[in-house]
């Protein structure tokens, strides 16, 4: 039953989730009315002006991919979780602490049993618990904190663009890897540079020279 646009209600639907690629629709439990109706399609429009519907497939891929990369499998599930977080905090941004104790009671409402998140992004499925500690406890980050913390990423991403100078010998042995200094090389030049620092540059010349 069409709720209003986008959204869509069905007795069948225990938690609300979002399905749909090119024209996701949100749907929802027929028997949730009211201010609970309310904050939950608020949640799942967040998810959609995130296009969390699109990430949590495409996370999903690389998972079935890589599955043999238990780091993947990390990913997934903090992937899960942070999209979840980022949509409740932006949900509750502006609320006082009355109305973030509603928007737990709906969480806990619509929670389930949980189990490996998959597809489609789901209200109540991931770290519940976690989730209403972190809307309770909600509290702005001050503009510091946010300056601080786009100064270490910007200082990170020139780290990784960066790359050190070359050194010339890499371009010698490059351009000529058949002409490898040898061990003897080595000594001689060691010897040359002895020789010359005791006793001069221009003596040691004429020495070679007159052999």
């Amino acid at each position: 039953v069409p709720v209003s646009e986008g959204v869509l209600s069905c007795d069948e639907v225990k938690v609300p989730f979002i399905l749909g690629v090119f024209r996701p629709v949100i749907y929802v439990p027929s028997s949730m009315t009211g201010e609970t109706l309310d904050l939950v399609i608020r949640h799942e429009t967040a998810h959609l002006q995130r296009h969390d519907h699109l990430w949590k497939p495409l996370g999903f891929l690389l998972l079935a991919v890589y599955w043999f990369n238990s780091l993947c499998w990390i990913a997934y599930i903090l992937l899960c979780r942070d999209i979840e977080m980022a949509c409740d905090e932006a949900v509750v941004r502006h609320m006082d602490l009355s109305s973030r104790k509603g928007y737990s009671a709906a969480l806990v409402s619509c929670s389930t049993e949980r189990k490996f998140g998959a597809c489609p992004v789901a209200f109540g499925e991931v770290s519940v618990k976690q989730r209403v500690l972190s809307v309770l406890n909600y509290r702005k980050p001050g503009f510091w904190i946010s300056l601080a913390c786009v100064a270490v990423i910007g200082f990170t991403v020139v780290c990784f663009m960066t790359t050190p100078a070359k050194d010339p010998m890499d371009d010698t042995l490059s351009t000529n890897p058949t002409e490898l200094p040898t061990e003897g090389d080595a000594i001689t030049r060691l010897c040359r540079e002895a020789f010359e620092a005791y006793v001069g540059d221009d003596i040691y010349h004429i020495q070679v020279d007159t052999k």
